[in-house]
């Protein structure tokens, strides 16, 4: 199970890497450092924000 999850960790922090150096993608942000925080957040905090009532 940990291996599992080390493994994914690996292949997201691989898959930043390359989504930092893609211009199409720099593009859209106003600069480099909000591409970066984006990603940050996207990874401490997921996609989708909890649903704090009525979640299971």
């Amino acid at each position: 199970m940990i291996v599992k999850l080390a493994n994914q960790l690996i292949y997201f922090l691989n898959q930043v890497s390359d989504m930092t150096s893609d211009g199409q993608l720099i593009n859209m942000y106003d600069s480099p450092k909000t591409l970066t925080a984006e990603l940050i957040n996207f990874f401490f905090y997921g996609i989708l924000s909890e649903n704090k009532k009525g979640s299971k």
